[in-house]
């Protein structure tokens, strides 16, 4: 998976995209969705993207992870956690929220950022409310730390 290698449970369903969306001086590169193999499946995702870090001011992980609240502080959502982690060794922040949709629905979310080289590499764990995210974030826990950069540009 483009510059990213991860574990994941055999019953996950993986489907890579490598698709490049650009505008401007911004880059982001999807690298690809796991979901769990069952009929509820579809309600517990996780996306494995890469963007080009140059379009941020500050590229630290400080700077990154303020950007990152203030982009997610809208109405609907919830800032549940931000706390400053590591993923493999490396300097990461992660932001777990709760956003209401329009219809109502109330989806979790878990976002971890970690920069690497000239790429800020972003999971994002979104389940559709707290049972789906409760019944999977340990392993989506053990998936995220098991992530490893080879250096490949995306």
């Amino acid at each position: 998976m483009c510059g990213l290698s991860i574990n994941y449970p055999d019953n996950w369903v993986v489907e890579e995209s490598n698709s490049k969306f650009e505008e401007g001086s911004s880059s982001l590169v999807s690298v690809a969705e796991l979901m769990p193999n069952t009929l509820d499946g579809f309600r517990s995702t996780v996306q494995l993207d890469g963007e080009g870090i140059s379009a941020f001011r500050d590229k630290s992980i400080e700077g990154i992870a303020e950007f990152m609240e203030f982009y997610h502080s809208n109405p609907g959502v919830t800032i549940v956690q931000s706390t400053g982690t590591t993923v493999q060794g490396i300097p990461a922040h992660e932001i777990v929220y709760e956003e209401t949709s329009p219809s109502g629905d109330v989806w979790k979310a878990k976002e971890t950022y970690f920069p690497s080289e000239n790429t800020l590499y972003v999971i994002r764990y979104f389940t559709l409310g707290s049972e789906y995210y409760n019944k999977y974030i340990t392993i989506v826990n053990d998936m995220i730390q098991s992530i490893k950069v080879d250096g490949c540009a995306c």
